[in-house]
């Protein structure tokens, strides 16, 4: 499923690792804005290394998209084009 990641970390050094993490199992659509394909089984995974990397020192909100969702999502790139992200 896909899984809209959205962060507000002050500590540049744990933001960075966060990021890093975040950009081996999905994609950046944001500054501090990812989507990933991130199945059921892999979840609680997922999720404790999100905790285990934020120490308690930031909000990191997951967002699950159904499919319906997913097929509905769309963007508008800098040049006024409609582009279909997920």
């Amino acid at each position: 499923m896909k899984r809209v990641i959205a962060y507000d970390i002050p500590n540049d050094k744990i933001r960075y690792r966060l990021s890093k993490f975040l950009e081996k199992h999905g994609l950046r659509i944001q500054e501090s804005v990812f989507v990933a394909n991130i199945n059921s089984k892999n979840i609680n995974w997922f999720m404790n290394q999100l905790e285990k990397i934020n120490q308690k020192n930031g909000k990191i909100h997951v967002f699950t998209l159904c499919s319906s969702c997913e097929q509905k999502a769309v963007a508008v790139n800098d040049q006024h084009e409609m582009l279909i992200v997920l």
